[in-house]
């Protein structure tokens, strides 16, 4: 949602926080921009199509190496702002049997609305779930904009006590601006308190 992930991130260090991103998150938003990518090409096509009586249009770049670019560059930087703070997910069968489960009994983070809408949602989530099982801080803040998960945060965070026992807080994604801005009141109240490590 920022751009200025960079500076968020530490803007949330400097405050007593560690920032993480999962790898679901991350490939989703590589696809996004892949998606994007393939939509001029297919315009071009159409162009191509349209003009081919009077103009020729040459490709320099086939679209396979401008994804690979992609893909490799933005999982680069999210590996330069997160360093190994990006959480795995297994692509494994037994995965895909977990997700399943939850699809069939409608288990948050899956819409219970009838829809199979939250794939995607609980591969992170069960990411998520497997990390911090063996891994991370005690008290973790969950940001997202997914209805998925706001809709569904009392289940889910007795879900992750039980699997982690550890405490999960889930949040939208502007969440981050008033625990900066609570920092910041707190830091010119000169209290010397050490902030919760989230």
């Amino acid at each position: 949602q920022n751009k200025n992930l960079n500076e968020v991130i530490e803007n949330l260090s400097k405050n007593g926080y560690v920032a993480y991103v999962t790898q679901v998150a991350v490939d989703e938003r590589i696809a996004q921009e892949c998606v994007k990518q393939k939509g001029k090409y297919e315009k071009l096509a159409t162009l191509s199509n349209e003009t081919k009586e009077f103009a020729t249009i040459t490709i320099d770049k086939k679209y396979e190496d401008i994804e690979a670019i992609y893909k490799t560059g933005m999982q680069k930087k999210y590996v330069d702002h997160f360093g190994k703070n990006i959480i795995p997910y297994s692509q494994d069968s037994e995965m895909f049997a977990k997700i399943l489960q939850r699809a069939f009994m409608k288990i948050p983070p899956f819409i219970t609305s009838g829809t199979d809408k939250g794939f995607k949602d609980s591969l992170m989530w069960l990411s998520i779930l497997d990390y911090f099982k063996v891994n991370g801080e005690n008290e973790i803040v969950f940001v997202s904009s997914d209805n998925g998960f706001k809709e569904n945060t009392s289940t889910l965070c007795k879900e992750f006590a039980e699997v982690t026992g550890k405490t999960i807080a889930i949040k939208d994604n502007s969440y981050y601006k008033e625990l900066l801005e609570k920092d910041t009141v707190t830091a010119t109240k000169d209290i010397s308190e050490q902030l919760p490590d989230f």
